[in-house]
């Protein structure tokens, strides 16, 4: 335990549940050392992370609330609009922010791509691994102006902490490395919320396909429809994960093999995972981040219009992590079969851990 007790807060994005899953083995680690760890959070993600950590400090903060559009160029006409509305969320967020560092007495703040978690009251940290935000066709000119802004919002923090590994050929690619990375940046390996010990070299795989449902709405609902869909004609052992405590879909047409669970806790989700013969998911970075943890490979569906989860799916489809399929174009029998053609991918998990060696360097330079 560490001799002097500091209060952290970690402030997760609420733009998809991958920002809160990959803060849990920061929290871990953080709560491991004794110190008080506060959660700033509402809704999904403040549910997720209380469901890991029962009885957790949670102050609420304001949601960006963001959803998309049905299609990705409808998606791309509300871009302006999404903008303005990060850019009001942030100025709200910062003076939340000031408001919970008085009140709750913090020293540190560890924010997941949250834009406006940054004041001089604490030292706060940046958690990103999309230094810079790929543009879609036609609208590549603006690539340079977007990471210059990013670049402005990073400068704010007094760490960044980029979720990867430090060597060439790391997961993110361009996302951290097209461009100079930032003085006060510092790489902290790959965030799992799945212990190495779990991997077991004898596990036995009963599971023929895992199907694990998630992004926001309504590209959600468009991707469970299509696997459910093509499902139908497939025998086989098949759990379907939607993520979602309050979600419900029905069961007509699918065979007695499918088993429906909207929700499943972190251990329940590491024995589907390992038991899984094949797997079927979205390409979310901490998604990638799991499976590579557990030395998993899958069928990656991008999410329309996300043009940083189709470069990652390309990217781990040429590394021989993933087989990817675009969700318009999605074939369950062409998929699966792909996929038993590639080998079970090599660990990227650095020998010595980064993760403890950033909290070690954060926690020395707070002098109260």
């Amino acid at each position: 335990m560490e001799q002097n007790v500091k209060r952290v807060l970690i402030a997760p994005l609420d733009w998809g549940l991958g920002h809160a899953t990959r803060c849990v083995p920061i929290i871990r680690e953080l709560k491991r050392r004794g110190h008080d760890v506060v959660l700033a959070a509402q809704g999904k993600p403040a549910r997720v992370l209380s469901s890991e950590f029962p009885g957790i400090e949670i102050v609420p903060i304001v949601n960006y609330a963001v959803s998309y559009a049905s299609h990705p160029w409808l998606l791309y006409l509300k871009f302006p609009w999404l903008l303005l509305k990060v850019f009001l969320c942030a100025a709200r967020e910062n003076r939340q922010l000031n408001h919970i560092i008085h009140k709750h007495d913090i020293h540190v703040v560890i924010s997941d791509n949250r834009f406006g978690c940054h004041s001089k009251n604490a030292r706060c940290v940046y958690i990103s691994h999309q230094l810079t935000v790929l543009m879609p066709k036609g609208f590549s000119f603006l690539e340079p102006l977007f990471w210059w802004g990013h670049r402005q919002v990073t400068k704010k923090y007094d760490e960044l902490w980029i979720p990867d590994v430090p060597q060439k050929e790391n997961l993110t690619g361009d996302l951290t490395r097209k461009y100079p990375l930032p003085l006060n940046s510092r790489f902290i390996g790959l965030l799992s919320r799945f212990n190495r010990h779990t991997i077991v070299q004898d596990r036995v795989e009963n599971l023929d396909l895992l199907v694990m449902i998630s992004g926001p709405e309504p590209s959600r609902s468009q991707f469970e429809k299509v696997v459910l869909a093509q499902l139908k004609n497939y025998h086989g052992r098949v759990v379907i994960l939607a993520g979602d405590p309050s979600h419900t879909c029905g069961r007509k047409g699918l065979n007695p093999g499918v088993i429906l669970k909207p929700h499943a806790s972190t251990e329940e989700i590491i024995q589907l995972l390992l038991s899984a013969k094949a797997i079927i998911c979205r390409g979310g970075y901490t998604t990638i981040m799991e499976l590579v943890s557990l030395n998993k490979k899958a069928v990656l569906v991008p999410t329309p219009g996300q043009t940083e989860q189709r470069y990652l799916c390309q990217r781990l489809q040429s590394m021989g992590y993933c087989v990817m399929y675009d969700q318009n174009a999605f074939n369950l029998e062409k998929a699966l079969d792909k996929l038993s053609r590639i080998s079970t991918p090599c660990s990227l998990i650095p020998p010595y851990n980064l993760l403890n060696s950033a909290i070690d360097t954060l926690v020395s330079k707070i002098e109260r």
